[in-house]
């Protein structure tokens, strides 16, 4: 059998011993504050930037449908052709050289005077200074050699020319006489210059060209006289006369052939 338990039976009059009073506790320091933290500056508001929007991009242009490949032509049959025989060209007749046709005369840019007029008078000084009056030469005849220059090539042949054959123009009763719009001063160097001697060569200097204009052989363009042989019979009348070209010499034996030609009609 358990064992019972005992109780125990208050002991009275006794009472219980005083609890000793409780020691003064030393006053407790106040625990220190912990130091505030330094509070950050609050962060500035981030600026939002505009958000560009990407345009779409462009669409591919649609590529273009393939054309169909041509389908290949049926192949012809070619039937080889012959080559005709080379006929022989009959050899070319060989064509006449043209004929050279002459130049023409250059035409006086006024009207002139024609054979069967008379001679318009004039009164022009020579090389030295002498007066030569056409009027004055009557009962002889006169031959005017209109050349453009002096000091040029060609008239310097023209010139030189009526101072050789000054022996036969005397003997066919004729004087001949060289005009041009050259002062009387460059037609006396000149003539120094190209020796002529006998041969009087005039000047229609001023007024300019007055001469060759009354004659009709005065070229405006050039301001000179055009290259012309004009033959005056005893009485003062137009017989003969020949237009050259400005490059060409006159022919001198043609001209005594003519002036012996009318002097022999004339007997």
């Amino acid at each position: 059998m358990a064992d019972k338990k005992k109780t125990v039976a208050p002991v009275k009059g006794k009472k219980p011993a005083p609890k000793p009073a409780p020691k003064p506790s030393k006053p407790v320091k106040p625990a220190p504050k912990p130091a505030a933290k330094p509070t950050k500056p609050a962060p500035k508001p981030v600026q939002k930037q505009p958000v560009k929007t990407a345009k779409p991009a462009p669409k591919p242009a649609p590529k273009p449908a393939a054309k169909p490949a041509p389908k290949p032509e049926p192949k012809q049959t070619v039937k080889p052709v012959v080559a005709p025989k080379p006929v022989a060209a009959p050899a070319p007749k060989p064509t006449p050289a043209p004929k050279p046709v002459a130049a023409p005369a250059p035409k006086a840019e006024k009207k002139g005077i024609k054979v069967g007029d008379m001679a318009p008078d004039f009164n022009l000084k020579d090389q030295f200074g002498h007066d030569v009056k056409l009027s004055a030469l009557k009962g002889k005849k006169v031959l005017l050699s209109f050349h453009p220059l002096a000091w040029t090539p060609v008239c310097e042949i023209q010139m030189k020319c009526l101072e050789l054959k000054r022996q036969e123009f005397e003997k066919l009763n004729t004087v001949p006489l060289g005009i041009s719009v050259d002062s009387t001063y460059s037609k006396r160097e000149w003539a120094n210059f190209i020796e002529l001697d006998q041969v009087q060569i005039l000047a229609d200097f001023w007024p300019h060209g007055e001469v060759a204009k009354k004659y009709g052989q005065f070229i405006d363009k050039g301001g000179v006289s055009g290259r012309v042989n004009i033959l005056i019979d005893e009485t003062g009348k137009v017989i003969w006369m020949k237009i050259y070209q400005i490059p060409q010499v006159p022919d001198i034996e043609e001209v005594l052939a003519v002036i012996a030609e009318k002097s022999a009609k004339k007997k």
